[in-house]
């Protein structure tokens, strides 16, 4: 598969208490074959952004595997239009 996301799981700590972990993502699961259109859909709070974040390695997941062409580790480039670019 051409991304592989297993059992991908990511918690927060409370602002209130520390010790205490709130929310995220546990076991999410999919796959994206070369070619394939996909959509990640849910409710507000469902975890959308996380999981890319994990996936683009923005934040650093707690659980699970992110596969990409098959490599576990693999390096994101991101790439940010100019302003003047933008309008």
């Amino acid at each position: 598969s051409y991304l592989k996301v297993s059992n991908l799981k990511k918690q927060f700590r409370s602002h209130w208490t520390y010790l205490a972990k709130v929310g995220g993502l546990v076991n999410v699961s999919f796959e994206i074959e070369k070619g394939e259109s996909f959509a990640l859909l849910g409710s507000n709070g469902a975890g959308k952004t996380t999981t890319i974040k994990c996936i683009l390695g923005l934040i650093q997941k707690n659980g699970g595997d992110i596969l990409y062409e098959n490599k576990k580790y693999f390096k994101v480039k991101l790439f940010f239009l100019n302003s003047k670019f933008a309008e």
